[in-house]
């Protein structure tokens, strides 16, 4: 049986309306930007009917179109319809860095810390996307590889790539060492989120083509689809203690997929063309290979035909 999701709160958080909202799951906080160009800190174990936020951060002369905490949760950033950005510091309640040098030309629409939260990387609807030193305050790297807006631009764990993702149904990867594209992939339709998986080189895209996509990085190749949504994809995550389990919203849904443990691999040079059927978890491999039950011997992933996601039944 599905558990039903239960509504803990609900309250005005900025007139005219919320744009962005970001959650800090170790300190219980929620960042939002509305309209009323502020961004605001709510603390999730105080949220009730008549919340207040904790803190109000002032200073947007527009209004607040994206927010990102860095890793450490005790910065968020926050990025405005202008093209402005600030990021403030939460326990003194200000704004730490205001960047005005090289500043988007229009609306600011994601951003994001890498892991050690010394660059912060920003995507915008003048198409370009920059990464930002946190302590020079200024762009150290921008890139124009869309030719429409940005919707979605993260790091990779070590900080060695960027992922963005744009209306232009492209998603590019860039080497920031090297400072250029060095893979695309491509949707029907606009990319609206990218997510990473935690443990392994694994990326999901979705798509307003109501579709998503699981990509192996280490070889760049598709290693699964999931079935078409009834409508547009907004967001990916993978969850779980291994990251087996990649959740997906869309405008009428949150659905919850697992891999499916079963897969046709045919093992290369038998001349009977014979087909085993083995059993792996793609989430959790440590090398490339697996062992064949029916053979007992290694086989190579790349050998595996497409995955096939299957809906998680959650029980009570």
């Amino acid at each position: 049986m599905q558990k039903a999701l239960q509504k803990l709160a609900q309250f005005p958080a900025h007139p005219g309306g919320v744009n962005a909202v970001a959650l800090a799951l170790n300190s219980a906080l929620v960042a939002t930007g509305g309209q009323d160009n502020k961004t605001c800190i709510w603390s999730i174990r105080k949220l009730q009917e008549k919340s207040t936020p904790m803190m109000t951060l002032l200073g947007h002369s527009s209004p607040v179109t994206c927010v990102a905490f860095d890793q450490t949760e005790a910065r968020v950033a926050s990025g405005n319809v202008g093209g402005g950005l600030r990021v403030w510091d939460i326990s003194a309640g200000k704004s730490i860095k205001i960047f005005s040098a090289g500043i988007h030309h229009q609306a600011v629409s994601c951003l994001n810390f890498n892991a050690n939260g010394q660059h912060l990387t920003t995507g915008s609807n003048d198409m370009s996307v920059k990464v930002w030193d946190m302590r020079h305050k200024q762009v150290v790297q921008s890139y124009k590889i869309h030719s429409n807006n940005v919707n979605t631009a993260l790091f990779s764990p070590d900080g060695k790539y960027l992922f963005t993702g744009g209306e232009d149904g492209i998603c590019n990867v860039v080497d920031l060492g090297e400072g250029k594209v060095v893979k695309q992939f491509s949707h029907d339709g606009p990319i609206n989120t990218i997510a990473l998986h935690p443990l392994d080189l694994i990326m999901a895209t979705g798509s307003s083509d109501r579709t998503s996509k699981v990509y192996d990085l280490s070889s760049f190749q598709i290693v699964a689809s999931i079935p078409m949504d009834s409508t547009k994809i907004r967001s990916l995550q993978f969850c779980g203690d291994d990251g087996d389990v990649l959740c997906t919203g869309s405008e009428e849904a949150i659905k919850f997929w697992r891999w499916e443990k079963e897969c046709n691999l045919q093992i290369q040079g038998n001349p009977n063309n014979y087909n085993s059927n083995i059993n792996y978890n793609v989430m959790r491999k440590i090398s490339r290979q697996y062992c064949s039950r029916a053979r007992s011997k290694l086989l190579n992933l790349g050998k595996a035909e497409m995955v096939k996601f299957k809906k998680l039944i959650i029980p009570d």
